[in-house]
């Protein structure tokens, strides 16, 4: 919201004793998540094209924030929380400390597939100020070892009224399948970015 100010971007706001800019995320980032393709709604006071927009925000923000895309939707349109129905994550493990045979079993397709096939998979959640246990199973749409960033995988998530399942919680339930006397170091050194959101077409 800083950089559309400075950018002297038209922005519309709240009414009340604190105006805040009309500007709201899809979904929020969990601390120590990154995120690579976020969204986001801003409306705006005056019309400005998508473009201009862009461009004048992109010479505001600091390094390794900018803005890809914008363009114009209706105020009628149901808002973009609202149209959240998944998102992908790329999950990756810095110093994993494995012997290379371990390494190849974690990263395996097939280690993948074989926890896919559990009866169920149970995570700690919070629900309602609750520590709750859910079965993750019905939130995994996809699970799969990714050779691109060496022990890393990519991991896509349902998400919707019902809640959402933290990836790290995945993560920790697979480790501990594989890898149970590692699965608190493997867990430390675990990077989650979040690639991509998925929105109801």
């Amino acid at each position: 919201s800083r950089a559309f100010r400075r950018a002297r971007v038209p922005l519309a706001y709240s009414q009340g004793f604190h105006p805040q800019p009309k500007l709201s995320f899809a979904l929020a980032l969990s601390v120590g998540v990154e995120g690579l393709e976020e969204l986001a709604d801003v409306e705006l006071a005056s019309v400005m094209p998508p473009d201009e927009l862009v461009a004048r925000a992109n010479g505001e923000l600091p390094p390794g924030l900018r803005l890809l895309k914008a363009w114009e939707v209706s105020l009628k349109d149901p808002s973009l929380a609202s149209q959240v129905v998944g998102a992908v994550y790329r999950l990756r493990v810095v110093g994993d400390g494995l012997a290379p045979v371990e390494r190849e079993r974690l990263i395996s397709g097939e280690a993948c597939r074989r926890f896919l096939a559990e009866p169920s998979i149970p995570v700690q959640v919070v629900r309602k100020e609750r520590t709750v246990e859910i079965d993750a199973k019905p939130y995994i749409l996809r699970f799969s070892p990714s050779g691109e960033w060496g022990t890393g995988w990519e991991l896509t998530l349902k998400m919707g009224r019902e809640g959402s399942i933290r990836p790290q919680a995945i993560l920790e339930q697979f480790f501990a399948h594989w890898q149970n006397g590692l699965a608190k170091p493997l867990l430390e050194g675990l990077q989650v970015t979040r690639t991509t959101l998925l929105l109801a077409s």
